[in-house]
């Protein structure tokens, strides 16, 4: 449950960071060199799949089904 409310949590930063920069830079022309940084998105991507990898192999060993991880 945690790791779904963590994994929500991410989803909801990068959806707010995704809209954060559209409307500062097409607003503002600002923000552009921080908010556009490659490394916001490589350290997001790196915690998304870790969190995902992390609760789709507990469930797998939890439930005993295979396919919510072959998916």
């Amino acid at each position: 449950r945690r790791l779904d409310q963590l994994g929500i949590g991410l989803a909801g930063l990068c959806a707010i960071h995704c809209l954060l920069t559209l409307v500062v830079v097409s607003m503002l022309g600002l923000g552009e060199h921080f908010l556009m940084d490659e490394n916001i998105h490589r350290i997001g991507l790196m915690l998304a799949l870790g969190v995902a990898a992390v609760a789709i192999g507990w469930g797998m060993l939890r439930h005993g089904r295979m396919l919510p991880f072959t998916v």
